[in-house]
């Protein structure tokens, strides 16, 4: 049976930095944890933007933080908590205290502990200040949680929580990794200003890319839903993804919405400080119907989406060339359409627009893999926090 115990019976105070700021030193070695890198299994040192050099570490902290320790925020985001790693040559800020578990209690499984929801809500019921939100520790150790004491089931839902907070680390990781070859690859793939080929290319690519008008690869579509017949969904160009059924619009109204078919770009015009291009976005989930106050631009022969898609927002070539050199119409700064199919763009051929949309849709599709793991993995370990404590 699962026994009540106050925080102080199963955990020592082992860092209480409060009240003392030790000197900082930009050049220095020692991370300040601050609450900005907790709340996930170990402290995130990207999030880290102080440093301690070797003698105010050694001279100005009262004590100092071991593997294992558990890492409380007591002003703030109060009752985030993370496990601290390896790196004990870290310190912490004044507003996270250190607990160090006494012994026959599992740090892992405290981490999980006071990572369950309702516990969390147990300090965020003392919290004093409504500016600046902070808790007493001496008030805090004597609140009361509902725990084991066996030492084996602590140490199986310890290592259940670091097994899943592993698995979502590696997901993470690996999201952001292929991120950043995306933006590398955007970087590499497409001519910059002055060029004619890519840094990068596949086998047996070589031809330079070719200066076409933009008016000779599509023109202006205006073919509207005067049937009704299969376009019942319409489409949001923001994030290009169906709105949905039913909208309540009449059938009279929708019948002059723009039918946009897989491979159309959808172009709104007005420029904002948030849209200073105004806003391109390729269709490549399917046929739809959209607002008549957007253009639809069609093209003229076959060509891939999946390329397309990532060209439109290549900023160099499609946004400063094609659309800076446009002019604006004197309603609302409304781009003229007319305007840019007149300028030119560097094209390549059919074959290594396929190649390289294909590589690219690849390591979205790899994102996107990553990244519902990681969300599928966080509902798991939100459920489990939920239901393997009392």
């Amino acid at each position: 049976t699962w026994e009540q115990r106050k925080l102080s019976e199963f955990v020592d105070k082992a860092v209480d930095n409060r009240g003392k700021t030790p000197p900082l030193d930009e050049n220095g070695t020692h991370p300040l944890i601050e609450v900005s890198a907790l709340g996930g299994v170990h402290p995130d040192y990207s999030k880290v933007e102080k440093y301690l050099n070797d003698n105010s570490f050694e001279n100005n902290l009262r004590a100092y933080i071991k593997e294992g320790d558990i890492l409380f925020t007591t002003v703030g985001s109060i009752g985030l908590v993370s496990l601290m790693d390896s790196r004990e040559e870290a310190a912490i800020a004044q507003n996270i205290v250190a607990f160090r578990a006494k012994e026959n209690f599992v740090p892992e499984y405290l981490y999980a502990l006071f990572s369950n929801e309702e516990n969390q809500y147990k300090a965020k019921r003392i919290v004093m200040g409504a500016v600046q939100p902070s808790i007493k520790v001496s008030q805090l150790v004597d609140v009361e949680y509902m725990l084991t004491e066996n030492v084996k089931e602590q140490k199986k839902i310890g290592a259940f929580f670091s097994n899943l907070d592993n698995l979502i680390t590696l997901h993470q990781r690996k999201c952001e990794e292929i991120k950043t070859l995306k933006k590398f690859m955007l970087q590499k793939m497409f001519p910059q200003n002055g060029e004619n080929v890519p840094e990068i290319r596949f086998d047996g690519f070589r031809n330079a890319w070719e200066q076409r008008k933009f008016g000779e690869l599509y023109e202006v579509n205006n073919e509207r839903n005067k049937d009704l017949i299969g376009y019942d969904k319409t489409f949001s160009i923001a994030t290009m993804t169906y709105k949905g059924e039913g909208n309540g619009a009449a059938d009279s109204s929708l019948s002059n919405y723009k039918v946009l078919r897989i491979g159309d770009i959808a172009f709104e015009g007005h420029t904002n400080k948030e849209f200073r291009y105004g806003r391109f976005v390729a269709n490549d989930i399917g046929d739809g119907i959209m607002s008549p106050r957007f253009s639809a631009l069609r093209p003229l022969f076959q060509m891939p989406v999946s390329f397309w898609k990532y060209y439109i927002h290549f900023e160099p070539i499609m946004k400063r060339k094609l659309i800076c050199s446009t002019k604006a119409g004197t309603m609302m700064n409304e781009l003229v359409t007319a305007d840019f199919f007149e300028q030119s763009i560097l094209v390549p051929s059919i074959d290594e627009q396929t190649k390289i949309g294909e590589f690219l849709s690849s390591l979205d599709h790899l994102i996107t893999l990553h990244q519902r793991k990681c969300d599928e993995l966080q509902s798991i370990k939100k459920f489990m926090l939920q239901n393997m404590f009392v």
